[in-house]
């Protein structure tokens, strides 16, 4: 086992500002050490962990630096301890002096001057530093002097995931890295313009690298059916020694066993295995965890797949289709046949009567979502909305619905709600 610990927090607390996340302060004084943005040095947005420092200044990077030691003192048991610079972006210091190097030169200074602290302190913890929104751009002048203390993480935060690294890399070339400007430049999109950055890293640091990605953080809360994410992990992951890239830390949420945990599975098994019958191994995980219905649930779970596209939840489908809401009625038809053929389906086996219990709860949320994309996809207002949905106690069952597969697994608060749109507002 390897322990990594930390991430973002660390230019907050070098400052003794002790955040536990992204919460907002209501401070507004100017403090010298900050990041100007927009011609002030304040919190950025008022959230002291979104907030860089002025690297530029040797007291600022001092700072950082003894924070940094001071905790690896503290926390031997680490392994891997991760020093990122603030979270969000466009929140670079545009300072006069700053202005001179790009972020990543000074990020490049911030972590040779870390090594040094540590080394003096006897320390051999090793370091996990991020490619990630501008830092994505590789140093122009700088260069890691321990390549042996340093580990880079690949963060595609913005990558779509429309197509695996195998099937998009395999058909494109790679674009060129377009130059940055500070606190402007747009961040890249799809898989080759992604890659053509992480390469841009691998030509000026020759360290152990690993790839941090989001598919269970974004994509997940998109595929209700839960089985075109398990796909494109099982490519990814066997594709990562083609990318020059030694693992992955899945950044994700913790609840991702709604309706199943067949995503997880496949990444853990994908990443200590290597390669096998894809479709041999989802017959047998559905086999155990849904025993004699394995075969109607896969089916379900397909129609699902096919009839909800993720491309709606992705924002880049039309949010009017009459074509798709008549698709969605068919859906729903679908679901109800599946619940009153094996609706009360009673099983011996702990885990595949859980399994159903949990199978029920989500081809009820389903005939819900159904009705609220039936309506959003036709163009209705809420106003058209609001009375039917009312009369018939959604909102009730709504409420119920999303409190009780949070509990158990679906991302719904944030996720569900927005999908339905504009029902947020009444719940």
């Amino acid at each position: 086992m390897v322990y990594h610990a930390v991430g973002h927090g660390w230019t907050s607390h070098a400052l003794g500002i002790d955040t536990a996340g992204w919460d907002i302060v209501q401070d507004k004084t100017e403090k010298k050490l900050l990041a100007q943005v927009d011609g002030q040095r304040v919190f950025f947005k008022g959230i002291p962990a979104n907030t860089n420092l002025c690297y530029f200044q040797e007291e600022a990077r001092s700072k950082f630096a003894v924070t940094v030691t001071e905790y690896a003192k503290l926390h031997p048991e680490v392994d891997v301890l991760h020093v990122w610079l603030a979270d969000d972006c466009m929140n670079f210091c545009e300072c006069d002096n700053c202005k001179k190097k790009s972020p990543s030169d000074w990020y490049v200074v911030l972590l040779n001057s870390i090594d040094d602290a540590l080394t003096q302190a006897g320390l051999d913890t090793r370091i996990a530093f991020l490619a990630y929104c501008e830092l994505l751009w590789p140093p122009v002048h700088e260069r890691i002097i321990n390549k042996d203390r340093f580990l880079l993480m690949f963060a595609p935060i913005t990558r779509s995931y429309k197509k695996t690294y195998r099937q998009e890399l395999e058909q494109a070339e790679f674009p060129p890295v377009p130059p940055y400007k500070l606190n402007v430049s747009n961040f890249p999109r799809s898989v080759a313009e992604n890659v053509a950055f992480l390469r841009g890293w691998q030509e000026v640091f020759g360290g152990d690298s690993f790839l941090f990605d989001y598919i269970m953080m974004w994509e997940v809360t998109r595929d209700f059916s839960s089985v075109y994410v398990p796909q494109v992990i099982f490519d990814d992951s066997l594709y990562l020694k083609e990318l020059g890239l030694n693992g992955n830390v899945s950044c994700q949420l913790q609840r991702v066993f709604f309706p199943h945990g067949f995503a997880m599975y496949i990444l853990g098994k994908t990443l200590t295995e290597g390669e096998f019958d894809y479709g041999a191994e989802r017959e047998k995980y559905f086999s155990c965890i849904y025993g004699e219905l394995a075969k109607p649930v896969e089916a379900l779970f397909e129609t699902v797949f096919k009839e909800l596209p993720v491309e709606y939840f992705r924002f880049e489908h039309a949010r009017v289709d009459l074509a798709l809401a008549v698709r969605i009625r068919k859906l729903k038809a679908a679901v109800i046949k599946f619940e009153n053929k094996y609706g009360g389906h009673i099983s011996k086996d702990a885990i595949v009567s859980k399994s159903v219990e949990i199978l029920q709860i989500y081809t009820e949320s389903l005939k819900l979502l159904c009705d609220c994309l039936y309506r959003k996809m036709r163009g209705e207002s809420f106003a058209d909305q609001k009375e039917s949905w009312l009369n018939s106690c959604a909102r009730a069952r709504c409420l119920f619905i999303c409190s009780a597969t949070y509990a158990i697994g679906l991302p719904t608060w944030r996720a569900f709600f927005p999908m339905i749109g504009s029902l947020k507002a009444s719940l």
